[in-house]
């Protein structure tokens, strides 16, 4: 005897239900003068709001498509976690490896491409916190005040 099939689960052979996407806007850096661009490019659509924050902060993990632009996150910064608080307030929670150093430029550029990505793509947003090894820190590598919530900061 054959088992039943689960409703909602698709039959061997039959073709995969589209994934349902969402367009986001990315922000990198170009290489001439170290400003903000968006990049559009859509994204599986995560289903919920801790979810979408990873998705988002590996978008920009991978790095911009578009030539001329720069991907601003090193691969030894990774998304601990992300927070969506009430207040309208999202916390991510960056685990930054200890070996890392930053020039005044890249650290910005990491920090602007986070903050302006996170409020550009998630709704009802006003500010973004950003912790360092689950814990509040000044910076990331002195040059960036990271003691208060931050907003937008595109140049």
């Amino acid at each position: 005897m054959t088992p039943a099939l689960a409703s909602g689960t698709p039959r061997p052979g039959a073709p995969a239900a589209p994934v349902e996407t969402v367009r986001v806007t990315l922000f990198f850096s170009d290489a001439s003068e170290g400003k903000l661009h968006p990049e559009e490019r859509d994204i599986a659509k995560p289903a919920e709001p801790g979810a979408f924050l990873r998705a988002l902060f590996e978008e920009l993990a991978r790095g911009p498509r578009r030539p001329g632009l720069i991907g601003v996150l090193p691969p030894r910064i990774q998304l601990r976690n992300g927070f969506l608080m009430p207040s309208g307030e999202v916390v991510l929670d960056i685990a930054v490896d200890s070996s890392l150093s930053f020039g005044s430029a890249e650290e910005l550029s990491i920090v602007s491409s986070l903050v302006d990505t996170t409020l550009q793509n998630v709704a009802n947003t006003q500010s973004v916190r950003i912790l360092v090894n689950g814990e509040p820190a000044e910076s990331l590598g002195g040059h960036v005040d990271l003691t208060r919530p931050m907003g937008f900061i595109r140049d």
